[in-house]
């Protein structure tokens, strides 16, 4: 928490305000951060602060799966056109549960992380107030991590519990995409 506040308010100092400046508002659908809300603002045309909420979705047979994700990122128009890189940390918690089918027990896994993204994408309308319209693929690799297995008396071999960890794993542990098909925003 303590290095997304610095990171915030180190934006600030190195990027102070112009005639550009501007506060905006999105909301967007992509996978797999199904659900994304998110505030902006925006330093000039060439800068961009971005700080979102994401519920998430799994493309796994799972019971129970639960993602969220809060995103502080800081995205740079080189050409103050419509194409932009960012970059950024978020926290990740992931609640993931199912039941296995040989012993009918429940059982689910809880993971958190502390992740940085880089992300390439898109933004047309951004330079007039009013309606703009993004897309963007972001990539994801975690800095730190825990993960809490509830899992008592439950094989470990069987197909539910490898697939509900493996995507533990993967949101969790290791490198993953976040594809936003579709962000529709508000500057004034």
């Amino acid at each position: 928490m303590k290095l997304i506040v610095c990171f915030v308010f180190g934006t600030f100092l190195l990027f102070p305000n112009d005639s550009q400046a501007g506060v905006g508002i999105y909301a967007g659908i992509g996978v797999p951060h199904m659900h994304q809300v998110g505030l902006t603002y925006d330093f000039s045309q060439s800068v961009m602060l971005e700080g979102s909420y994401n519920r998430g979705t799994s493309l796994i047979e799972c019971r129970n799966f639960d993602l969220r994700v809060v995103q502080v990122g800081l995205n740079i128009f080189p050409a103050e056109g419509a194409f932009f890189v960012g970059g950024g940390f978020d926290g990740t918690n992931l609640i993931a549960g199912h039941t296995d089918s040989t012993t009918q027990i429940e059982f689910n896994i809880k993971g958190e992380a502390l992740r940085t993204y880089l992300k390439l994408g898109w933004i047309w309308g951004r330079s007039d107030e009013g309606f703009w319209f993004g897309i963007d693929l972001s990539g994801y690799k975690s800095l730190f991590f825990k993960k809490e297995i509830n899992a008592l008396g439950v094989d470990l071999q069987s197909r539910e519990y490898r697939s509900v960890s493996g995507a533990v794993n993967v949101f969790i542990e290791t490198n993953s995409l976040n594809i936003t098909f579709a962000r529709l925003g508000w500057s004034y």
